[in-house]
């Protein structure tokens, strides 16, 4: 069964107020963008969803949870986020977003220090098919950015990505309370000759998190999804991504996962200790002549002890 999808963007931020892209800078919602953001909840309060997902960067999240916080399930995942304009994250939309060709030159080639639309395109097309996998058949939300709306333009409704630039409602500002997609598993997809990747997808990290608007603050056990590993091979092009920047005033405060990673240093001096061990029980059975008695080798969480000779 196919998953049908209610796309929604994030409310007016204060760099859209003054002109800037945000790209994964992580964005403030204005006063005109927080009170859109509810509006909108109660815009397509007629609507019923499964889920609500949205990008993981700031303007989305608070977004998601004004307008649909106190009804539904909110999971962010990063491959919804805006594509990364690299060193043009926070300037100036008129220095290279600001007509349809401008942009358009951004679809194979990356922007400085960032990805391209193409590199956003196989993210979203690695969501897709992941959605289609646990949701199929639901009805699901997405509260996100430009760059992902339109790559799914063309991995659903089979439109070129110069279609999907040249007819953006945001041209004309032609705004609405959703748009709406049925994805049946398969994918329209743009390639670019010189370009490749592989997909390895991560695991959900659950997080708790406050929101607080007003005098009321609201307490929600989430679900993060973070983004697959995405390998990039470019003949011509490389792609460096940037972390995020901290929010100055975020309305959602969010708790770190620290993860315990094993460096593969580690891994090579436990298995020089194995041997020096194992070479020092074969010296001390010769001397003694005694009888070797045979030990299990010593697994990785709990090493063997030596034998009292």
């Amino acid at each position: 069964m196919p998953v049908k999808i209610t796309y929604f963007v994030h409310g007016t931020t204060t760099d859209n107020e003054k002109d800037l892209a945000t790209g994964w800078n992580p964005g403030e919602l204005s006063e005109i963008g927080k009170n859109q953001a509810e509006m909108l909840g109660k815009q397509v309060a007629d609507k019923k969803f499964d889920v609500v997902f949205c990008s993981d960067l700031q303007r989305a999240v608070d977004s998601a949870f004004l307008g649909f916080g106190a009804k539904y399930v909110v999971i962010m995942d990063e491959r919804l986020r805006e594509a990364n304009y690299g060193d043009l994250n926070g300037k100036s939309v008129k220095s290279f977003k600001k007509t349809p060709a401008q942009y358009a030159q951004y679809i194979h080639k990356p922007f400085p220090n960032g990805e391209s639309l193409l590199d956003v395109q196989h993210r979203m097309a690695s969501f897709l098919l992941w959605l289609h996998q646990r949701y199929n058949g639901k009805n699901i939300a997405i509260v996100a950015h430009q760059a992902p709306q339109l790559a799914l333009d063309v991995l659903i409704k089979h439109k070129s990505w110069h279609d999907a630039i040249t007819h953006d409602w945001r041209w004309k500002h032609a705004w609405k309370p959703g748009w709406e997609y049925t994805f049946d598993g398969k994918l329209h997809t743009e390639h670019h000759p010189h370009h490749t990747h592989h997909i390895h997808h991560a695991q959900p990290i659950q997080h708790i998190v406050h929101t607080t608007h007003g005098h009321h603050t609201k307490h929600h056990t989430i679900t993060k999804v973070p983004a697959p590993i995405v390998h990039h091979h470019h003949k011509q092009h490389s792609s460096k991504v940037h972390p995020l920047k901290k929010s100055k005033t975020p309305i959602l405060k969010q708790t770190s996962v620290k993860k315990k990673t094993i460096k593969p240093q580690m891994l090579k001096q436990k298995s020089v200790k194995k041997k020096i061990i194992q070479k020092k029980k074969t010296k001390v059975s010769k001397k003694t002549k005694s009888l070797v008695v045979k030990t299990k080798t010593p697994s990785k969480k709990s090493p063997a002890k030596k034998k009292k000779q």
